[in-house]
Order: C-alpha cells, then structure tokens, then sequence
C-alpha cells in the first residue's frame, strides 16, 4: 500500500461539451452559417432561401435521365422530402435510384438505391454536424419542409425553402 486514497486515482473526464441547439428565430436564420459551410465542399451544401436554386444549363451530349424528366434548364425540380402524395407509387424515388446505378455504372437497382440512400444520408449528416461545429446550432431538417432532386449530371441536392 501506498497510503494514497484511492478516490483521488479515478480518471477525470473533460466536461461534455454544449449540446447543440435549434436555429433561433432570428433574423438572419440559418443563412449565414449555411453560407459559411458551403464553403467547405459540395457535401455541405444546403440550398436556402425562398426561391429554389436555378438548375445549370446541361452539357450538350448529355440528356435527362429517369426521374429528372421534369429538370429542365433554369426550372427548379425538388420534390418534398416527405409528401408522399407527391410520389404516391414510388415512381420518382424508384426513377432517381435506377439514375443513379446508371451513372455508377451498375444495372442492379439495389445498388443505385443504397447509393442514393448513403449519399441523401451523407448530405443530412454533414450540414447537421458541420453546422453543430462551426455554429453551435443545427437548422431544422424537417423532412416536410426539406427538398430534394438529382440534377442531370450532378449528384444530390438539397433546398430549404
């Protein structure tokens, strides 16, 4: 024995840190932060704003693919994340899925579907995360408000109205 106290040998921990927390109301919203982030890379950008974001012009080879019909040029094509009235049969999602397996390269329609899945996955969780760190608050990804489409020739996008 040492003669030390024991209590005194427990490992201490850092405190936890602040949790994050929900977008204020204020003025400026989320705008800013999400601004911010963007800046990061295309994994990190969240579409904001009143008026959806223009489409570029396609490159001219290229056409439309399944689930993208309605993309055309300067329109803005998002689909409600969670309406759905809006896809009642799956067609739009299952459109986009087989897009998607298309540009990877692979005719297996569960393929394109996981990678639509992890990259929508991926887009959530780094606007959620990248916001929490650099702000120390996280906007609201209500699926009934958050948007979605898959641009001819580009990956996933992601608009708040």
């Amino acid at each position: 024995m040492t003669g030390t106290d024991p209590r005194r040998r427990r490992p201490r921990f850092p405190r936890r840190p602040a949790r994050a927390r929900r977008d204020p109301d204020t003025p400026a919203g989320p705008g800013p932060v999400l601004d911010r982030l963007a800046a990061i890379g295309p994994h990190f950008v969240l579409h904001h704003g009143p008026d959806a974001p223009l489409l570029p012009s396609p490159p001219p080879a290229t056409t439309p693919g399944p689930g993208t019909e309605a993309a055309t040029p300067g329109t803005a094509a998002f689909h409600p994340l969670a309406d759905p009235r809006a896809d009642p049969r799956g067609a739009l999602l299952a459109g986009a899925a087989a897009d998607t397996g298309r540009r990877i390269g692979t005719p297996d329609p569960r393929v394109g579907a996981s990678t639509l899945h992890l990259g929508l996955s991926a887009r959530l969780w780094s606007v959620a995360l990248g916001c929490a760190v650099l702000a120390g608050r996280v906007p609201d990804l209500d699926p009934h408000r958050l948007r979605w489409r898959l641009p001819p020739g580009g990956s996933l996008e992601l608009w708040l109205p």
